[in-house]
């Protein structure tokens, strides 16, 4: 228990101390540190801000450009053309879908159907309830609809 003690007191020494250079050295030398770096800091943020501006505005240049042949190209959409178009390339014979079918695991040895055994049963019948449950729930609503 001693050991503990003094390993704690020890410790507690050693963060005191740490905290007492931290607050009167090292905080003091950063702070003077970045009054130093300050003129300089807000000079290369002037230039970078001056730049992105450069840049925002030959951005804007480009928009302007690609807005006008945008509304050059609507002016000359022939709708009915456009339609047929679409209509041409589009076309295919139409078939139902494929039911949709169960895919068994050949590693677990399973089979397509249902199996009724143990805990399988209880889990459908509750299954089931919950659905009869939302089905009453879910008719008014379509009947008003």
């Amino acid at each position: 228990m001693i050991n503990h003690k003094n390993t704690y007191v020890v410790a507690t020494e050693v963060s005191n101390t740490v905290k007492q250079k931290f607050y009167e050295s090292d905080l003091p030398r950063l702070e003077d540190q970045f009054q130093l770096l300050q003129g300089r800091l807000i000079n290369q943020l002037v230039t970078v801000i001056d730049r992105s501006e450069g840049i925002h505005l030959h951005h804007l240049e480009a928009l302007r450009g690609r807005h006008t042949q945008v509304q050059e190209a609507l002016k000359t959409v022939d709708t009915a053309a456009d339609q047929a178009l679409f209509i041409e390339f589009n076309r295919r014979p139409f078939a139902i879908p494929a039911p949709l079918q169960f895919e068994p695991c050949p590693d677990f040895y399973d089979t397509g159907e249902i199996t009724s055994a143990g805990d399988s049963t209880v889990f459908l019948q509750n299954r089931l309830a919950r659905s009869r449950g939302k089905l009453s729930e879910v008719r008014p609503v379509i009947q008003s609809k």
